[in-house]
């Protein structure tokens, strides 16, 4: 027998789905953090490359406005 007869089958289950929960974020959350990086990263680079040209990036708001024209 693989496991003892007093051994809890549900214990191990909740505790292969914490594991494998756990796995999850530490995949997921650096991905996330590098995908905020790069939008910041680009976000910086644009703000900049308005200023160089004379054109305000932004009116009182941070975030970038899409120019039609």
């Amino acid at each position: 027998m693989l496991f003892p007869p007093d051994f809890n089958l549900i214990d191990l289950e909740a505790c292969r789905r914490h594991h494998v929960m756990l796995a999850t974020l530490a995949v997921t959350v650096p991905v996330m953090e590098f995908h905020m990086d790069l939008a910041q990263f680009y976000e910086e680079r644009a703000i900049a490359l308005l200023q160089a040209t004379g054109r305000p990036a932004h009116d009182g708001n941070w975030r970038l406005k899409l120019v039609e024209g």
